[in-house]
């Protein structure tokens, strides 16, 4: 009898330390993240549930039964998010369903029981949450009230570690390139303050007191005529990349917005090319369809997926459909005056921002966006919304992800223009839209690029490719693949690691090249970002980079 007692304790001992071990590595909910909407029926949940791909989530994590974690989509505690994550599922009497965040587990919302105002089942499976709107609106008025409240998603481990594996190597990378320019210059000044007197330096000193005083003027020249004086809208730059003693050539706001009209045909017909293995994915098509209804779409997403050349095709397609087009591509929010009525009828004007607000640095530019955009859409959006007439300024509009969420954070109330109701994701691919980006890539590198992709990459291949979720926008990862045999030589794990890859190419380059090539690239870098930043018609400065 003892013996046996012992035997079961025993048993039992072993048990829950196996049971322990399982639940450590197999937590109750896995990958939960905050997500825009839930789906709202049994297709998109299905949709939804596909790609989140429980199953392999629980296999990844050792738990006992895998296929027993199912997609849900439910409201956290505070009734502030949306959230999906896989778990077990569980059968919710009488409330709506939440993801509890403190307990980390799938349960009852018990601030929101079913009844007149909130419709729900006295009973029903927790994976069946899409079928209570009522539940999630809780969430959707929530955001409508408080428009500009932060989205937070919930970091893992994993992508804490992508991005110190990016960042860490890039800031050693940047050191040491600048301490190697510091060593350079100090042996370059020495020398030439051996060949240089003082009446060089007096000179020098002379010019640039002249130059200072050149940039605290306004830049505003005041043009005088016999009847008045007109102040007009000025920028400077050398005539010259090599002449810098060349005299500045003066441009007024006319003349500026005639170049911006050049320029911005020239970027159009840059991408001509490109545009012709374009793949209309679903996000492209709800992204046509409100700009047919409000005459403004934005593009939101991560770098690479997509959102310039959807933004580029639609501004194609459109520029064919109406003769009169005036197309703008405008990079600050100076350039936002070029707008106005065309003085020719029936002709339109279309405005593409890429990128908005990524390379503005300094706070103190947003106000000045903000006034301009509510300007905007006040004559050419909302006096045409009363008056029942086609808007004669339209806005194609892209931004990475996150970063309107934050601008708007900062500045309180929305601009029109940047509702919510206007912005699509680029992210979302669904696998017949994969798939058919591919074929037209590898298309684009045999006709364009004369490149064939290798024998070994057969269907199989392509099917782990679809598979694959990396930092960089799956259209860039396809693009890059397939015309680089560096790259195709990495095989399937460049898509999910696309940065390890593109930094170990920049990293071989910069061994072969020498300490004057590095030093030049590096200054040719910096003046590049400043262009970026401080935009290039009022960079009194030229470097030519070979």
């Amino acid at each position: 009898m003892r013996l046996s007692c012992s035997v079961t304790l025993f048993l039992t001992f072993v048990l829950r330390e196996i049971h322990r071990n399982e639940t450590a590595n197999c937590p109750e909910v896995l990958s939960p993240k905050a997500v825009w909407m839930c789906p709202t029926s049994s297709d998109e949940y299905d949709k939804a549930a596909n790609k989140k791909q429980c199953l392999q989530l629980a296999t990844k994590h050792n738990c006992s039964a895998p296929d027993e974690f199912k997609y849900h989509c439910v409201i956290n505690s505070f009734k502030n998010e949306t959230l999906e994550a896989c778990a077990h599922e569980k059968i919710i009497f009488g409330y709506c369903t939440e993801y509890n965040e403190g307990g980390g587990i799938i349960q009852r919302q018990l601030s929101s029981p079913c009844g007149e105002s909130l419709l729900c089942d006295e009973s029903y499976q927790s994976t069946q949450s899409f079928k209570y709107q009522d539940c999630y609106n809780l969430v959707y008025r929530h955001r409508s009230m408080y428009s500009t409240t932060d989205q937070t998603e919930i970091s893992t481990e994993k992508n804490n570690t992508m991005k110190l594996a990016i960042w860490i190597p890039s800031t050693v990378i940047f050191i040491i390139i600048i301490f190697a320019a510091i060593v350079y210059g100090r042996k370059k000044m020495k020398k030439r303050m051996q060949r240089k007197r003082q009446t060089i330096h007096e000179e020098k000193d002379k010019e640039d007191e002249e130059n200072v005083k050149k940039d605290d003027e306004k830049e505003c020249l005041l043009l005088t005529t016999p009847e008045r004086k007109v102040p007009v809208m000025i920028k400077t730059y050398e005539e010259t990349t090599t002449d810098k003693l060349s005299f500045a050539v003066q441009l007024t706001k006319e003349e500026l917005s005639k170049e911006n009209k050049v320029e911005s045909q020239k970027y159009l017909t840059y991408y001509q090319t490109i545009d012709k293995y374009f793949v209309e994915t679903s996000s492209y098509r709800i992204g046509e369809e409100v700009f047919e209804k409000y005459g403004i779409v934005i593009w939101t997403g991560r770098s690479g997926s997509g959102k310039t050349l959807a933004a580029i095709h639609l501004i194609l397609k459109h520029k064919k459909s109406i003769p009169k087009l005036v197309f703008r591509k405008i990079r600050s929010f100076e350039e936002l005056s070029f707008i106005e009525p065309e003085s020719e009828p029936g002709s339109k004007t279309l405005i593409f921002i890429d990128n908005i607000f990524f390379s503005q640095s300094m706070k103190s530019d947003l106000p000045s966006w903000w006034e301009k955009l509510n300007n905007i859409h006040k004559t050419y959006f909302r006096l045409n919304e009363f008056e029942g007439q086609s808007y004669p300024v339209r806005f194609v509009i892209t931004a990475r992800e996150n970063v309107l969420e934050r601008v708007c954070t900062y500045m309180g109330p929305i601009t029109p223009i940047l509702n919510e109701n206007l912005r699509i994701n680029a992210n979302n691919l669904s696998e017949d839209e994969k798939e058919n980006i591919i074929t037209s890539q590898i298309e684009f590198a045999k006709i364009e690029r004369n490149l064939l992709i290798k024998p070994e990459m057969d269907e199989d291949f392509w099917t782990r490719v679809k598979q694959s979720d990396g930092p960089i926008g799956f259209p860039l990862c396809v693009h890059l693949f397939v015309c680089s045999d560096r790259y195709q030589k990495s095989g399937e794990h460049f898509f999910s690691r696309p940065i390890e890859y593109l930094k170990r190419q920049i990293n071989d380059e910069i061994r072969r090249m020498k300490l004057e090539d590095i030093l030049q690239g590096y200054v040719c870098w910096k003046i590049m970002q400043f262009k970026q930043l401080y935009r290039y018609d009022i960079l009194k400065m030229t470097y030519t980079c070979t």
